[in-house]
């Protein structure tokens, strides 16, 4: 179990270098990281659900639609 658990720990580890280095990539998702609060797979999940917004006519519509 130690040896496994050891072995999720480095998959995990490289998720997140893959993940923030895809986050580096894009620049929406770069730009919504200098909030402050806001990580790299917290701004791939914003950037997922919200994509460019146009889906909604007022930022107070986006920030109810993700629970803010």
């Amino acid at each position: 179990m130690y040896r496994r658990m050891l072995e999720l720990r480095a998959d995990i580890d490289e998720m997140t270098k893959e993940v923030g280095q895809l986050v580096k990539d894009h620049p929406v998702c770069s730009r919504l990281t200098d909030i402050e609060g806001i990580g790299p797979i917290g701004a791939m999940s914003l950037y997922a659900t919200l994509r460019s917004g146009a889906a909604f006519s007022k930022g107070r519509e986006a920030s109810a639609y993700v629970g803010l």
